[in-house]
């Protein structure tokens, strides 16, 4: 069968289906979007997200061939006279990748990922993605000054407009490129012919139809599917809010497993983030993309029996705030309390805390009073903190690393003593975004099966693919491997050859 010939036919339209369908028909199929949500809901978890990308990059001015000014017009952004960004080098991209997931990350998918991770941001901008820099990541930790700011540059750009304008853009250029997309169209079952994937039979609008071609599934994980989240990531897992899509309900990573698809990755673990405990229970794009609160490390998280159970300085938030989202899910009634005093709490990051509703007191023993914890545990337990803190210089960060003393978590970094009125206090949950685990493909996104041997004319890329996050996540990882590898799957599903880094 000649390239030209090929039928592609794409389960999902998030990032990494979207990418696939694009990278498809540029190299000559006829491609066919399956997505399960109706028109005005679509996009999957990427539409919810904040838009932001994690890749390899020289800095933003540079004369080798990764400087920011690639992606971005520098000068006509009002903000980029201001910021400073160091370089982000591959080394740095893979070491934060396999520093998060212990080790276990899946090394041919990781060299993918970083080695092609700022050609693909250039191929989105290419097709009509607009790219700017990442001011939402930017943080009371991170250097500032009157004139400049300091941005994470492993986390330093997004789309504009985040998760919405990437994936209208997207949409837009699909639809542009001749892609067909139907919605409420709903995976039933692969079609497997002589061992080889077929196509697949769905239900559109309510009626069963067969569609044949090579299948590409990017349905996501299994996050909106609270009977699944109880089965691998445990208790409590069942009742926490889902942040993005409700139609990610693992129907594909099932349907895959169903035919030998070998299961890979972390089936325990998830992306989940400290949130406002009133969020909606399934996404809502007016306020689960701001209820994220990311700035506990200026001051101390407690759980409802007024102890602090985590590490909040352990490192910058972009690289932990997944697994204190998880350790949110643990505490009793997987409620905790983000708590600042005066000294911090003008700090907080405005874009998610402005939308907040805090509770605020003059004294520790009547914020405790006012938010249901134990008044004298956790009086207490602040003045055992307080005592271990390190001396704030007069710009209000310590001399040196303070941490708590024995009996309670270390706080590594930025342990400030919280004794200066008003006290501030969030309630805060934990929100789920996607999970770890999911099915196994080689560096073409061929699904492979138990046997080890590729099922043929089956791809994945996106959440429904396990293997490259275990245990927690460097922020903006995730859209940077949806775009990579739903590139990769929609050229092999189209039949060309791939392209090595």
């Amino acid at each position: 069968m000649t390239t030209a010939s090929r039928r592609v036919v794409v389960v999902g339209a998030g990032l990494a289906g979207l990418c696939a369908a694009l990278s498809a028909r540029e190299h000559g199929a006829e491609v066919l979007v399956l997505e399960a949500s109706p028109r005005d809901a679509r996009g999957g978890n990427s539409r919810f997200s904040n838009g932001s990308f994690r890749f390899a990059h020289d800095g933003l001015h540079h004369d080798g061939e990764l400087a920011l000014e690639l992606l971005i017009d520098v000068a006509s952004d009002p903000d980029a006279a201001r910021l400073r960004i160091a370089p982000y080098t591959r080394a740095d991209f893979r070491d934060d990748i396999l520093r998060t997931s212990h080790n276990r990350s899946n090394p041919e998918e990781l060299d993918l990922v970083v080695d092609t991770s700022f050609e693909t941001l250039r191929w989105l901008r290419a097709h009509g993605v607009s790219l700017g820099f990442n001011l939402k990541f930017s943080h009371v930790q991170e250097v500032r000054s009157t004139d400049s700011t300091t941005l994470d540059p492993g986390a330093c750009v997004a789309a504009h407009d985040s998760g919405e304008g990437l994936m209208e853009s997207l949409f837009g250029a699909a639809e542009d490129a001749g892609v067909t997309i139907r919605y409420n169209a709903v995976l039933q079952d692969l079609l497997v012919e002589d061992g080889r994937v077929a196509g697949v039979h769905a239900m559109v609008g309510g009626r069963p139809v067969e569609e044949r071609g090579t299948v590409v599934l990017a349905s996501g994980g299994f996050e909106a599917n609270p009977e699944m989240r109880r089965k691998y990531l445990g208790r409590g897992w069942d009742l926490v809010a889902v942040r993005g899509s409700r139609y990610n309900t693992g129907l594909g990573l099932t349907r895959a497993l169903e035919i030998g698809a070998m299961p890979g990755g972390h089936w325990g673990g998830c992306h989940s983030v400290p949130t406002d405990a009133d969020i909606p229970l399934v996404g809502d794009l007016d306020r689960s993309p701001r209820s994220e609160r990311y700035s506990y490390a200026d001051g101390i998280l407690v759980n409802e029996l007024g102890e602090r159970f985590v590490d909040e300085g352990e490192d910058l938030f972009t690289m932990t705030y997944t697994k204190v989202g998880a350790a949110i899910c643990d505490q009793p009634a997987g409620l905790a309390y983000q708590v600042f005093d005066a000294r911090t709490s003008h700090n907080l990051q405005q874009h998610y805390y402005s939308h907040g509703h805090p509770t605020v007191a003059d004294t520790l023993e009547e914020l405790a009073l006012a938010i249901g914890v134990p008044a004298h545990r956790f009086t207490a337990m602040v003045a055992r903190f307080n005592e271990a803190c390190a001396t704030p210089t007069p710009d209000g960060l310590p001399e040196d690393l303070g941490a708590a003393p024995a009996g309670q978590p270390a706080k590594s970094h930025w342990a400030l003593p919280i004794d200066r009125p008003p006290f501030v206090a969030y309630k805060v949950t934990s929100g789920i975004s996607f999970t770890y685990g999911g099915i196994t493909t080689d560096t073409d996104m061929a699904v492979l099966h138990v046997g080890g041997h590729r099922i043929g004319d089956l791809f994945a890329a996106g959440g429904v693919v396990g293997g490259l996050f275990y245990h927690n996540y460097p922020a903006a990882a995730a859209l940077t491997r949806a775009a990579v590898c739903g590139r990769r799957a929609g050229r092999s599903a189209a039949g060309a050859p791939a392209e090595r880094p």
